[in-house]
């Protein structure tokens, strides 16, 4: 059986998020390295954004994950 991960149980709307900051990371990185400074878009402080809202999400369900396994351990005492 196949085990739920997180990217697998993240609503379609965060989902397409993660993916645009995924592939704008490769963007960032491609600006950075062959454009020169004046051609470049400042897409990387849009990419920090997304980073930032995709361990935020992250970090919210693992403190849920931990709270409801402490409570069905207390429960089950």
């Amino acid at each position: 059986m196949v085990k739920a991960s997180f990217f697998s149980t993240e609503p379609l709307f965060f989902k397409f998020i993660y993916i645009v900051g995924f592939l704008g990371a490769f963007y960032a990185l491609y600006e950075n390295i062959f454009l020169e400074k004046e051609k470049q878009s400042g897409i990387a402080i849009y990419i920090l954004l997304l980073f930032g809202l995709f361990h935020l999400r992250r970090a919210n369900v693992m403190l849920k994950h931990r709270k409801s396994q402490n409570n069905s351990k207390n429960t089950a005492q």
